[in-house]
């Protein structure tokens, strides 16, 4: 093995992921030698697939050791492994294919990013929609408020202060407040959805807020 160029190859978490989502490498790793801080230097002479033909299981013979111990593939972490032995070129493939991974999870992380975006602009243009359909039917109920009243439009205005006023429809009894609302040019009170303002109120002035 050591005329083969061999590396210590310390990025474990890496190795493990190879390995993991590449069943078919798993050929390549019998006869890797392997530092455990426990056991010490190893030798893997088998690997155990799982059901789906996956890695799943390492029989590693340790020195002094004459059985094999099985270790998990996930049990392959750097507070367990120190170092494994791997030539270069093999060093070569699983770096690669760290730098694909990294590069492909860089790319979902963007297209998500974009899907979330595209989905904020949809749900913020149909917000900003459903405000100028609500905004237009108000002024058409307004104006056939005043029309039946017989009071000319003149037109409406959006909340010129910032002090919120709060008061409640005398028509339709909806609670209303000067956030959202239309302000009627000619009387100055809040228009309701249903159309209503104080033009032609005749109870009196409650209900008008200010």
């Amino acid at each position: 093995m050591k005329t083969k160029q061999i590396q210590h190859f310390t990025n474990i978490i890496g190795f493990r992921k190879w390995l993991i989502e590449s069943p078919s490498k798993i050929n390549k790793i019998t006869g890797l030698e392997i530092q455990h801080k426990k056991w010490g230097q190893g030798i893997i002479v088998e690997s155990i697939p799982n059901k789906d033909g996956r890695a799943d299981i390492l029989l590693i013979k340790f020195d002094g050791n004459d059985i094999p111990k099985k270790l998990s593939i996930g049990s392959l972490k750097p507070s367990f492994i120190t170092y494994i032995d791997i030539p270069g070129n093999l060093v070569s493939e699983i770096e690669t294919f760290l730098e694909d991974k990294k590069e492909q999870q860089h790319q979902e992380r963007v297209q998500k990013t974009l899907k979330a975006n595209e989905e904020l602009i949809g749900r913020m243009k149909r917000e900003q929609e459903a405000r100028q359909k609500r905004a237009e039917q108000v002024k058409d109920n307004h104006k056939e408020f005043l029309k039946e009243k017989g009071i000319s439009y003149e037109g409406v205005d959006k909340n010129p202060g910032k002090k919120i006023r709060i008061t409640h429809c005398w028509r339709c009894k909806r609670h209303l407040d000067s956030r959202g609302f239309f302000i009627c040019k000619t009387c100055g009170w809040i228009i309701c959805d249903c159309g209503a303002c104080g033009c032609g109120y005749d109870g009196g002035r409650r209900g008008k807020a200010y």
